[in-house]
């Protein structure tokens, strides 16, 4: 059950590393708390570079990933224990993924899926290398 709860831990975390990805590379010296806005924005940015998207795509996307930062936001602020956390952003994220699939096409919405399991797999040996 452990390892069932830690393995959707880390789909959540790397959901939010794709908002995090483009940040990196766009702005070396970006600190501090991002607003919804912004990490819908980078996000965008990502998807547009790495999944090649459509004018039209490129709107569609920028609108949910908007959508979905500034549903995260009130969770990522609470002070809720991080179970309940976790369970809310899992269940925005699986909203979200729905209504990503009737925005891209099945080899846009299967690369996007390998990009956040590669996403999953980094962060998953990066927290086994901190806990050694």
């Amino acid at each position: 059950m452990i390892n069932k709860a830690r393995k959707h831990a880390i789909t959540i975390l790397t959901a939010m590393l794709f908002s995090i990805a483009s940040a990196s590379a766009q702005s070396p010296v970006s600190t501090g708390k991002r607003t919804p806005e912004e990490r819908a924005g980078m996000q965008t940015e990502w998807m547009k570079s790495h999944l090649i998207l459509s004018p039209v795509q490129q709107q569609q996307v920028e609108a949910l990933n908007l959508k979905y930062a500034r549903k995260n936001d009130p969770i990522l602020l609470s002070t809720s224990g991080k179970l309940k956390k976790f369970r809310q952003l899992k269940a925005l994220q699986h909203e979200k993924d729905t209504e990503l699939k009737t925005i891209l096409d099945q080899v846009q919405y299967k690369k996007y899926q390998e990009l956040r399991d590669q996403m999953t797999e980094t962060l998953k040996a990066r927290r086994h290398a901190n806990q050694n």
